[in-house]
């Protein structure tokens, strides 16, 4: 942002991976669908607002928009950076019945043994195949979701 906003709630300096941090910025939640990337929600937070932070408030702002459209929160898969994933939001996950793919800080003892715990042998049993490839893993394409 250039220019002064003394008026403004969300206009503040803050961290952001593409931006000086003596910049003045307004960050922006932004949810879109996998198919054209159509942006379903969109929230504007303060600047210095950190982005675990809005990880919940934007997990609950879909779940409603879903229920509200009869949608099951059990067939949507959110996909995220590793600032969308610690102990405490996988388990709001959980809680809020959503499938998530998101990198695993390795900021905790209990993070690295999972992350180290499967062996070759337990990764070969996972084959990225035509069958099970990125698109399809899980049996997503089967049912209509991938």
């Amino acid at each position: 942002m250039t220019g002064a906003y003394p008026a403004s709630e969300l206009v503040d300096y803050g961290f952001a991976h593409n931006t000086p941090a003596d910049c003045p910025k307004v960050k922006v939640g932004l949810v879109a669908s996998r198919e054209g990337g159509v942006p379903c929600l969109c929230q504007p937070w303060l600047g210095r607002t950190a982005d675990r932070a809005t990880v919940t408030k934007n997990m609950e702002a879909l779940r409603a928009l879903l229920n509200r459209q009869g949608w099951d929160t059990q067939q949507v898969l959110v996909v995220g950076d590793s600032a969308n994933l610690n102990s405490e939001l996988a388990l709001a996950y959980a809680d809020h019945h959503l499938k998530y793919l998101a990198g695993l800080p390795l900021l905790e003892n209990a993070h690295r043994a999972l992350v180290l715990a499967p062996t070759e042998r337990d990764l070969s049993r996972q084959p990225l195949t035509d069958e099970h490839g990125p698109t399809g893993y899980g049996g997503w394409e089967d049912e209509g979701l991938g």
